[in-house]
């Protein structure tokens, strides 16, 4: 199991959800900021941990970087975008939630 296995896996559910696809959930880049009226890009984060068990037996906790977009434009109101970016992250976060192991990563 990598650190890139695992992101990998994080997209693909990130992608299999409504609104959601290959087009704007993305690793490493910015690309759909462009032309899509949201995005997900992930990105790596900090090493959070790090635990020795036993015989050679090293657990790492990497933290993958969930950076949600929405774009804005002079037809929006503020208030709206906002209340777009809220439900946006409570949908990511609830797509995560119902798959807790990026179905079936080794290592998550």
């Amino acid at each position: 199991m990598s650190y890139a296995s695992v992101q990998t896996a994080l997209a693909t559910v990130l992608q299999g959800a409504t609104g959601f696809d290959s087009s704007n959930v993305v690793i490493g880049h910015f690309r759909p900021l462009a032309s899509k009226k949201e995005s997900v890009t992930l990105t790596p984060g900090a090493i959070s941990g790090r635990t020795s068990q036993g015989n050679r037996t090293v657990t790492t906790d990497w933290v993958v970087q969930v950076q949600y977009f929405v774009k804005f434009t002079d037809h929006n109101n503020i208030e709206d975008v906002y209340a777009t970016i809220v439900a946006g992250r409570q949908k990511l976060i609830d797509i995560v939630d119902k798959n807790p192991t990026l179905n079936g990563t080794a290592g998550v």
